[in-house]
């Protein structure tokens, strides 16, 4: 029988881990719930440098890009993710996929998808911006720490912050 990924040893999955970014990682989480917990442990850095949080005004529908070029958001490297409000859940889209997350709020999934980014101990976002505010952001959890109920702040090291519509 061929070796599962689960079966390497911890040195193995850091030193894979170390190599991806992002648009790797978080499909990789997504294999199993093995997975899952053992990146969510090591925090590994995406490799980000840029993220644009932006909020349809009329709907409160959230986008975030995530770009990695070193030059801000570039629209030949940066990841779209989308999240909506959908029926009694939350419609999350990538690339050409479109995933319905039941009994979620589609506010919450983003926030969570971008603790992900923003908790890595290694990760620096050199630029942030942020575009117009959310219909019920009152509705948004805390960012919470892996592993804790405790709801914590959280910072980032950033070397430009960019607000708009706020």
């Amino acid at each position: 029988m061929a070796p599962k990924l689960t079966d390497m040893p911890e040195l193995v999955m850091n030193r894979i881990l170390e190599e991806l970014d992002y648009k790797s990682i978080q499909p990789l989480r997504k294999v199993c719930h093995d997975i899952r917990n053992f990146i969510d442990d090591q925090n590994p850095n995406p490799k980000i440098d840029s993220i644009l949080i932006e909020c349809k005004e009329d709907t409160g529908d959230y986008w975030i890009l995530y770009d990695n070029s070193g030059i801000g958001l570039n629209p030949e490297t940066w990841t779209f993710v989308h999240y909506e409000k959908y029926k009694n859940g939350c419609l999350v889209r990538y690339k050409d996929k479109e995933i319905v997350l039941e009994n979620e709020n589609f506010l919450n999934r983003s926030m969570e998808d971008l603790e992900m980014v923003v908790r890595s101990k290694n990760a620096t976002v050199r630029f942030l911006r942020l575009d117009q505010l959310p219909l019920d952001c009152e509705e948004v959890e805390p960012i919470k720490i892996p592993k804790s109920n405790e709801k914590v702040n959280f910072s980032l090291i950033l070397d430009t912050l960019i607000v708009h519509g706020w």
